[in-house]
């Protein structure tokens, strides 16, 4: 289901509830002012698993091109764990703060979010976490903006994906392409070790 509606001209700045009759969700509304900067964050790179430290790379730059320096950056990371597996009967877990604070963007616009991707003792099956990484950057004028970056972090840190078939001809084998990644879809290079077999005999190794 889904529809619109436009806003009063005349009506209050604020936070509008939308309510549908079995759940709520809320709009904020302001009055439009021409952003003049932006704020920007990137995943860290390679590969990363549980106990791990991580440090998320922001920078927020003026649209003219210069860095923002000496802006107050508000932070904080939130975690949700997800199974390997989905099960219809999985309760919904609530997002769990895994570290919040505050830093001041430096001279060329940089600043940095730390945290450890700790799991949870009692949850002892394979799972992996996904994490949400939040900064609200205000600079000297009063100004704030927000950006919002997401990374999953888990027992195994690659996958191993293909798009064979279960059964394909000897002259298309070579064609196949496999693909190792990252939990975020990020291809990894790391050294293979394969080995063919045709009915339980061995063809080749590599």
């Amino acid at each position: 289901v889904a529809s619109s509606f436009v806003l009063p001209a005349g009506g209050l700045s604020g936070t509008y509830t939308i309510d549908p009759g079995d759940d709520q969700e809320y709009v904020k509304v302001e009055e439009y002012k021409r952003p003049t900067f932006e704020v920007k964050m990137t995943r860290p790179k390679g590969t990363f698993s549980f106990g791990d430290e991580l440090q998320v790379q922001g920078h927020a730059d003026y649209l003219l091109g210069t860095p923002v320096s000496d802006a107050k950056v508000e932070y904080h990371v939130d975690r949700r764990p997800c199974p390997w597996w989905w099960r219809a009967f999985s309760p919904r877990v609530e997002d769990k703060v895994v570290t919040e604070g505050e830093c001041v963007v430096k001279e060329d616009g940089s600043f940095i979010i730390p945290f450890v991707a700790r799991k949870d003792e009692e949850d002892t099956d394979l799972s992996y976490y996904q994490y949400s990484v939040y900064a609200k950057v205000t600079d000297a004028n009063g100004e704030t903006h927000e950006s919002t970056l997401y990374l999953s972090v888990g027992d195994r840190f690659l996958f191993f994906s293909t798009s064979s078939q279960e059964r394909l001809l000897m002259k298309d084998f070579p064609e196949k392409r496999y693909t190792i990644a990252n939990l975020n879809g990020e291809g990894q290079s790391v050294k293979v070790s394969y080995e063919v077999l045709r009915d339980d005999v061995s063809v080749c190794t590599g």
